[in-house]
């Protein structure tokens, strides 16, 4: 089989305007000083100036009773010219009920930086989808909002992920157990023709059960893995939300 191309969206730089998406869940206006705490460090860490999509603040309830709106701030953000990039804000259980909604073509037409984990990964693979490079990585109320800034591990996978200098060893002064390189005292190689995702969504869409727990770097919260590394995610072409290459 040949590998498969994709669009590689403009990378995010300093000075980027990257929009906010809540396509999980409203949960962001329960914490609203931890989205202050990642929109501030995002700015001093990486220079971007994080803005809210339209609908982003409208609550969980509002949110989970129209996930059109959640998939219209998606198509908001691509067709603005003032945003360069899409950043998920936390992760959740809902992105699935998107699927209907997303225009791939229009994704496709527009091709921006998506950066997201967890539940994110339902639209991280409609990217795949449309031939669009995607990034599995931080979110605005985890990593870049981590206590006491983000951490430099992150900070420096995102650069490389955006095509900066690529790590060849563990930051100095970075603990391995803690910096997503899982205890083996190497980084992890990037790209890799897979995504990242959740057992349980999975299993939904195929009408069967999960075992519990997630795979991968999902299977934890920021204050477990401070350090999640950002990678270019790719996928076979056709591939599903349902259908993902996995690895154990």
């Amino acid at each position: 089989m040949d590998t498969p191309t994709f669009l590689r969206p403009r990378p995010l730089t300093s000075g980027s305007r990257v929009a906010a998406l809540s396509l999980s869940s409203g949960f962001v206006t329960e914490v609203p000083h931890r989205y202050a705490a990642g929109v501030r460090q995002a700015a001093e860490s990486l220079g971007w100036d994080i803005v809210p999509a339209p609908n982003a603040f409208r609550g969980p309830d509002y949110l989970y009773a129209n996930p059109q709106a959640r998939a219209d701030d998606l198509h908001w953000a691509l067709t603005n010219p003032e945003i360069d990039g899409m950043v998920s804000i936390i992760g959740g259980d809902d992105s699935i009920r998107l699927l209907p909604y997303l225009d791939l073509a229009l994704i496709r037409a527009h091709p921006k930086v998506f950066l997201g984990y967890s539940d994110a990964t339902v639209t991280l693979t409609q990217f795949l989808r449309a031939g669009v490079m995607a990034y599995h990585g931080p979110a605005v109320l985890t990593d870049l909002a981590e206590n006491g800034g983000i951490h430099p591990y992150v900070a420096q996978s995102l650069r490389q992920a955006f095509g900066g200098k690529p790590m060849t060893s563990p930051l100095p002064g970075v603990d391995r157990g803690r910096a997503g390189l899982g205890g083996r005292g190497r980084p992890e190689r990037a790209p890799r023709v897979s995504a990242g995702g959740r057992l349980d969504l999975a299993a939904s869409g195929a009408g069967g059960r999960a075992p519990a727990g997630r795979l991968h770097r999902d299977s934890g919260h920021a204050e477990r893995h401070p350090g999640r590394a950002a990678t270019p995610t790719m996928a076979r072409r056709g591939d599903g939300a349902g259908n993902q290459q996995r690895r154990a």
